[in-house]
């Protein structure tokens, strides 16, 4: 199960809502009108970049969606995922990666990953099959 909210996408950005499984948040993304959306952030580009926010219950982790237009016609998603490690009693360690995907069935994989708390799974794959990764 997946929770999520959207930021600067419509009225009820911060309210929270869940996702049965990684197909339900695909639909999630897909169904929302990215042309409009970027359209209107490009007017003021104001931070931060419009996205759908998943998170998994029980993790410090977020995977932040955003759907980019591309140079010619066509689109990819851009991730940003996050997750705050314990690694102790005081100690933790952030990790960071971002990523555009070409495929949303990379995002599909990566959103399961996320709802099973397979994080390090997720940045790996983040890192293998995203293009202009950086962490």
């Amino acid at each position: 199960m997946l929770t999520y909210t959207t930021l600067k996408i419509d009225a009820s950005d911060s309210k929270k809502r869940e996702a049965a499984d990684e197909a339900a948040a695909l639909a999630v993304v897909e169904g929302i009108d990215w042309s409009a959306v970027m359209n209107a952030w490009l007017e003021t580009q104001e931070a931060p970049l419009p996205a759908v926010v998943f998170a998994s219950r029980g993790s410090k982790a977020t995977l932040n969606v955003s759907t980019l237009p591309h140079g010619n016609g066509t689109t990819y998603l851009q991730v940003l995922f996050t997750w705050d490690e314990k690694l102790g009693w005081i100690r933790s360690r952030r990790h960071v990666v971002s990523a555009e995907l070409h495929d949303p069935a990379v995002l599909a994989r990566c959103l399961g990953d996320l709802a099973a708390h397979r994080l390090e799974a997720l940045m790996q794959r983040l890192h293998a099959e995203g293009v202009g990764v950086l962490d």
